[in-house]
């Protein structure tokens, strides 16, 4: 029987994660708390009356290549009820006001002749400074050359964060995952990437020329939201108190552990573990606190769902990435073409905008988004569709600016409890799916509430 309890704040992918690892080690009772009326955070679908699903956004269950995480998470998927892809995802992606079918990665040699040439020769010439760096200005034009930092990364980052590069800090541009620059056509960028100096900067000339042998899983029928559905499934069935529409208010601690939490509607539970996947500042504030030092900034996305008459206008790719300053939209699902064999009538198709804050006038801005996808041909000429609805997402993209330590980590927002994780992509360190679930590993290791021998995943 569990001797403990464990609290985990936040029902999102990591929360979910951290429950299924905490019952598999065993003594544990465990409950975990999200203040939506469901779990899942960014991976959850919206269903509209007429049964059609959309995502927040482009997302897929993602094996990480450690094999403990992946037998705990992926344990439920085959190919019956789950798209399986184990090649690179099809994707594109619009800069220079050019749709590149082929990569999601960001070209250069859509800018000028002399400014691609010149800036190649800096490209291939740098790299070996690794830092530290004082700003992300500092560090792209050391690891790209001044051209690309300022003719590519400048205006694009502008777009993503809403700030200047130098006001940055470095590394802010892998959070959008546009690290890799296309530089050379296939064969010599094939060549370069065999050595490690390049292939952390040079991008294939076309997603195929590379390949992946990590699998991701979509559902046959429905949305990403299916994954988080069936790991609480998975929870329920093994005792876990799913407490949706709660937040935790309080917490009472006792010589530097928390033994208790308090939730919104006033109910009291014990607690021997607090593991804390929602915004740290919440976690400041149930502890009494209005800050952990300095905040963390994050860009919002207002998330658009369209139903369109015909079908996807750009066959093949699953979503479109839009990096030029001049269109609002940054980011387009194609969910036609993610489950092909399983289409509904019509196109379904979610665009992203970033904004700062909850825009007002959302039908304005829907109908700028669907103008500009007829203009780069995402949509075809005389389309009528409609606008299913819409989402606002206020914590999407953490952006750290220059001079801020990893603020509102597990270092600094625990406050020194020996008994809390602070993990997930809240946290701030982590920018992917991966990097998320093995900052839940790592912490429960850190507090040594997960002892088990994990050989199979060195």
């Amino acid at each position: 029987m569990p001797t403990k309890t464990a609290i985990i704040s936040g029902g999102g992918i990591a929360g979910l994660f951290a429950a299924l690892m905490l019952v598999r080690s065993g003594g544990y009772a465990i409950h975990l708390v999200e203040q939506k009326p469901q779990t899942g955070g960014l991976f959850g679908s919206t269903v509209f009356d007429d049964g059609l699903e959309y995502d927040s956004g482009i997302h897929y269950a993602i094996e990480t290549g450690n094999a403990e995480i992946d037998s705990i998470l992926f344990e439920d998927m085959d190919q019956t009820n789950w798209h399986v892809f184990c090649a690179s995802l099809p994707q594109g992606n619009v800069f220079g006001g050019r749709l590149n079918r082929e990569s999601g990665c960001i070209d250069a040699r859509t800018i000028s002749a002399d400014l691609y040439a010149q800036g190649l020769v800096a490209l291939l010439s740098g790299g070996d400074q690794t830092g530290p760096f004082k700003t992300l200005h500092q560090e792209l034009s050391t690891e790209y050359g001044r051209i690309y930092a300022e003719e590519i990364y400048r205006p694009v980052m502008r777009k993503l964060t809403g700030r200047e590069l130098e006001e940055l800090a470095p590394g802010s541009h892998r959070a959008f995952h546009i690290s890799r620059l296309i530089v050379l056509p296939s064969l010599p960028a094939r060549r370069l990437k065999g050595l490690a100096e390049y292939d952390r900067r040079i991008a294939y000339a076309k997603t195929a020329d590379g390949s992946s042998s990590i699998r991701k899983y979509y559902p046959r029928e429905g949305g990403i939201g299916r994954w988080p559905k069936l790991l609480t499934r998975r929870l329920r069935s093994q005792g876990v108190g799913i407490h949706t529409s709660e937040t935790i208010k309080g917490i009472r601690t006792e010589r530097g552990r928390v033994t208790q939490v308090i939730l919104s509607d006033g109910r009291k539970l014990e607690c021997d573990l607090l593991v804390w996947t929602a915004p740290p500042i919440m976690l400041a504030r149930a502890l009494g606190s209005d800050s952990t030092g300095e905040r963390l900034n994050f860009r919002g996305v207002l998330v658009l769902h369209y139903l369109f008459e015909r079908g996807p206008a750009v066959p093949n790719l699953h979503w479109i990435s839009i990096y030029d300053e001049g269109a609002i939209t940054y980011r387009v699902t194609l969910y036609d073409n993610i489950r092909a064999e399983t289409r509904a009538a019509g196109l379904q198709l979610t665009a992203e905008v970033l904004c700062d804050k909850r825009p007002a006038d959302v039908e304005t801005i829907a109908d700028r988004v669907k103008n500009e996808l007829l203009t780069l041909g995402i949509i075809s000429d005389g389309e009528r569709g409609r606008l299913m609805g819409h989402e606002w997402l206020g914590n999407a993209f953490p952006i750290r600016l220059a001079g801020q330590m990893s603020s509102e980590t597990a270092a600094s927002a625990n406050g020194g409890l020996r008994n809390v994780v602070v993990a997930g992509h809240q946290a701030g360190t982590a920018h992917t799916q991966t990097d998320a679930l093995k900052s839940v590993v790592t912490g429960l290791e850190n507090v040594g509430a997960h002892n088990r021998t994990r050989s199979s995943s060195r």
